[in-house]
């Protein structure tokens, strides 16, 4: 087999790939999952819950990272979603059109740079109204698909959304119950999605499991982000206190 030599410019674009995707992104995820989680006691105390339920054999230790990556557990998932959707790492997704075309009666001409927003309507807040002749063929099959949706509690955190019930009554996670473009989607879509799910899952399991995260004081509890590699809370800080099973 013939292995070819990676040029300079090729290793320096696959770390590059690798800061951003692989640890920025993470880290600044679970800073916000960490935020959320103290101002929903609820949230938490719910998922400490399932995840001991989960896990009877882990009480009075810590759970294996074995015991964690097998975990299946739909609340899990939920709170994970909805923290992915709510962080924003990302703000937006850019495309480069490479033909001349027409989206939503807009005229788009080849080599135009299409930025696709993830912070404003249908993702934030309630979408736009559009008129069905302004769609494709392909937009108006599949707009149908956001039936059920809450639309108005997207400015939310509500973990719950994520959650539905099967054929058979059971209460499953529904990668599809809401609005989320976070690893952008089809053959583009992010290679390290199953990578950043894996590591936010541990971190959280591993926190929730071993502390309690209180909400700590007001002029210290922002909510305002800042753009580094990704969108970072401003104001980084937790109240712990150890959780005793």
């Amino acid at each position: 087999m013939e292995l070819r030599t990676l040029l300079e410019s090729d290793v320096v674009a696959q770390l590059f790939e690798m800061v951003i995707a692989g640890y920025d992104t993470t880290s600044a995820t679970a800073m916000w999952a960490f935020k959320h989680l103290s101002n929903h006691p609820d949230v938490q105390k719910r998922l400490r819950a399932e995840l001991q339920n989960a896990m009877p054999q882990a009480k009075g230790r810590y759970p294996t990272t074995q015991e964690i990556v097998a975990l299946r557990v739909p609340y899990l998932e939920a709170v994970i979603q909805e923290t992915f959707r709510v962080s924003m790492g990302a703000s937006a997704h850019a495309r480069t059109a490479t033909e001349d075309t027409v989206l939503l009666g807009h005229v788009v001409p080849k080599g135009t740079n299409v930025f696709m927003m993830m912070n404003g309507p249908s993702f934030k807040s309630e979408p736009f109204a559009i008129r069905d002749e302004l769609r494709s063929k392909t937009s108006r099959e599949s707009k149908d698909e956001t039936k059920g949706w809450d639309f108005s509690t997207l400015g939310e955190y509500r973990p719950e959304r994520w959650l539905v019930k099967d054929e058979k009554g059971h209460v499953v996670y529904d990668p599809s119950a809401a609005p989320q473009m976070l690893f952008s989607l089809g053959p583009r879509a992010c290679f390290g999605k199953k990578m950043a799910f894996l590591s936010l899952k541990i971190t959280l399991v591993c926190m929730v499991w071993t502390f309690e995260m209180l909400e700590v004081p007001q002029n210290l509890n922002s909510f305002l982000g800042t753009e580094v590699l990704s969108r970072t809370p401003i104001q980084r800080y937790l109240r712990l206190s150890e959780y005793v099973h």
